[in-house]
Parts: C-alpha cells; sequence; structure tokens
C-alpha cells in the first residue's frame, strides 16, 4: 500500500514541479514522462535506502532477515524463501512504477482535455 500511494504521490509531485519549471506551458507528453521518471527515480531511491539500512542497522527494512525457529517445517520455509529481500525490493518498484504510471496517464488525459478548453 505504501509504495503504491508514494508512487502515484511522487507523479503528482513530479507534474506539479514540470509545470513550475517551465516558463512555458508543458507539452502533456513532457510532463507526463518527467512525472513517471520522477516516482520510479524516487522509488529506486527509498529501496537504496531501504538497502543502506539493512546493512548499515542490521534492520530488516527488504525483510531478508529470518530469525531461527524451532520447528522444522517452519525453518525449512524460511530456508525455501531466502530470496525474500529481492522478491521484496523488486514488488515495492514494480507497484512504485505501475501506480506511477497510472497518475501519469492521469495527469496526461487531464492536460490534453485542459489545454483543448483553452481559447
Amino acid at each position: 500500500m505504501l509504495h503504491s500511494v508514494s508512487g502515484a504521490t511522487f507523479a503528482i509531485i513530479g507534474f506539479m514541479l514540470a509545470s513550475k519549471l517551465s516558463k512555458h506551458t508543458v507539452s502533456p507528453l513532457l510532463a507526463a514522462l518527467f512525472a513517471f521518471s520522477f516516482a520510479v527515480t524516487l522509488g529506486v531511491m527509498w529501496e537504496i535506502f531501504e538497502f543502506i539500512m539493512d546493512s548499515l542497522r542490521q534492520m530488516n527494512m527488504q525483510r531478508w532477515m529470518f530469525m531461527p525457529i524451532p520447528d522444522s517445517a517452519a525453518w525449512a520455509r524460511a530456508v525455501e524463501l531466502r530470496g525474500a529481500g529481492l522478491i521484496d525490493t523488486m514488488k515495492d518498484l514494480i507497484v512504485g512504477a505501475i501506480s506511477g504510471l497510472i497518475a501519469a496517464v492521469i495527469g496526461y488525459v487531464y492536460l490534453k482535455r485542459k489545454i483543448k478548453k483553452e481559447p
């Protein structure tokens, strides 16, 4: 949920930045591309932050650590999930990119309609 909301939020912020940084009217396609790129870049930066915190502070933000469980069936399941950190990271990036893309498409459609309505 966090990554889907943040991806869309970052895309909206990207749209606002694109419109504020430009002295002229920004093309809807360029604004949407910037918004999507902005959202994905910030999502990647967050995952890098998670990796650094996991490495330096022995945190478990990427869910790579498993606590030893005495139950042998549970321990076998934990060993089976060894790549969980990578899977978690990839899911986070994919969800953030999809929600950023959805927000970028919505923003693109909004800007196209806004331009058509202007005299």
